[in-house]
């Protein structure tokens, strides 16, 4: 009994010990958590001030010619541009939210016009319009490095409704002739475009059998160095691969689609309201650039998506279309947006005309609408476009070869 009771103080001493360890050790992995928390705002700081502070160029005020005629906004554009501010947008540093310009738009439209006015004619934006709020949303889940983290600015309101009537005015000061590639900062333009026409351009140029008939490439040499050759790359939140398939893309949407799925579920669990659910779905999960892409997927790609649509629906309890019907939709859309856009860097009017009988005199049409396209050409009956001929299977099946088979004039 004695040898029994002593092993059983031996044993609860070195409990007891490793008991204080771990106390001691998670003391201390409290405190150096908490330090890193008091430092990270300071750090983040220098992060994303480490270009201003390399910044060795003076800032200097130009003189504007003596002829440059000042701009000068009316209250009926400040009015418009209040009433159209999101309520839903956070607020900046002044803590003024949104639906406050939005509601007192007609008490505040005589102050803003004379602020407005007064900065452009003496040329000078309010110091406390310049700053901004910075909030650090993480990237992924482990943070690794201060890259880890995206900032997201939140600029003064009132400040944006500045921007947007400077941005008018400098809209209509553009050339004509700007270039129709130039797809950023330019409205009825996202990714999507700039991914479809880099993606036919590749596809044209594979189309040609001489291209297919070349065994290699020479290097690229840019500065002196030689690019480097890389088996996929992301390009504006695609991914492509060297060999033009789109699994390793598939794979990355479906990742994301199941973590966020995570997220409806505890949105259900809340109770929430199935349009509410429905929204976040079509927010977050489902793809925005499915007409670059989605066309080129095999069947087993194709299926793999249909099932997160599935899982989707079974969480909400409502029916959502499907995979295909998303596409279709979307391609059906773009289409007809770039056909009426005739700035769209695949836009080119032409004129056509139609088979008339001999005995009729022949009449030529100009279509104004802007009804031509380089990629969707009309059929000599004016109502439907004809499908372009192709004999690379990728360039059968991409974005520029779907939508002239279904969409009517």
């Amino acid at each position: 009994m004695k040898r029994r009771s002593t092993n059983l103080q031996r044993e609860s001493t070195t409990t007891s010990r490793t008991a204080e360890t771990l106390g001691a050790c998670g003391r201390a992995s409290r405190r150096s958590r908490s330090t890193r928390r008091q430092h990270l705002p300071g750090a983040l700081n220098d992060f994303y001030a480490r270009f201003e502070v390399q910044n060795n160029v003076a800032a200097r005020r130009t003189t504007p010619p003596p002829t440059d005629q000042v701009l000068c906004l009316t209250t009926a554009e400040v009015r418009k541009t209040l009433c159209r501010v999101n309520p839903r947008k956070s607020a900046g540093p002044d803590n003024i939210p949104g639906r406050v310009l939005r509601k007192c738009a007609e008490h505040l439209v005589d102050v803003f016009t004379d602020i407005f006015n007064i900065s452009l004619s003496s040329k000078i934006v309010p110091t406390c319009h310049k700053t901004l709020t910075i909030v650090p949303m993480l990237k992924k889940s482990t943070v690794s490095c201060l890259n880890d983290y995206r900032p997201i600015a939140l600029t003064h309101i009132v400040m944006k409704c500045f921007e947007r009537l400077i941005m008018k005015h400098i809209e209509t000061q553009l050339p004509s002739a700007l270039d129709p590639m130039q797809l950023a900062y330019r409205p009825n333009r996202s990714t999507d475009d700039a991914i479809s026409t880099t993606l036919d351009l590749a596809l044209t140029h594979l189309d040609y059998k001489c291209t297919r008939a070349q065994s290699g490439h020479s290097s690229l040499i840019i500065d002196g160095s030689s690019v480097e050759i890389v088996k996929s790359t992301k390009f504006l939140g695609v991914y492509l691969a060297d060999n033009l398939t789109w699994s390793l893309n598939t794979s990355s949407i479906t990742k994301k689609a199941q973590q966020r799925l995570y997220f409806l579920r505890r949105m259900r669990k809340a109770h929430l309201p199935p349009p509410i659910l429905t929204t976040f779905y079509r927010g977050t999960i489902e793809s925005r650039c499915i007409t670059a892409w989605f066309g080129n997927c095999t069947v087993s790609d194709r299926k793999t998506l249909q099932r997160i649509v599935r899982t989707t629906e079974k969480i909400i309890g409502v029916s959502l279309p499907s995979i295909m019907d998303i596409y279709t939709t979307h391609c059906i859309r773009k289409a007809q947006s770039i056909v009426e856009d005739h700035t769209h860097p695949s836009h080119t009017p032409v004129t056509h005309t139609p088979h008339t009988h001999p005995s009729h005199t022949p009449l030529t049409h100009t279509f104004h609408t802007h009804l031509s396209h380089t990629l969707f050409t009309i059929l000599p009956s004016g109502k439907w476009f004809q499908s372009i001929r192709a004999s690379h299977p990728d360039c059968v099946t991409a974005f520029s070869r779907k939508p002239s088979d279904s969409t009517q004039i």
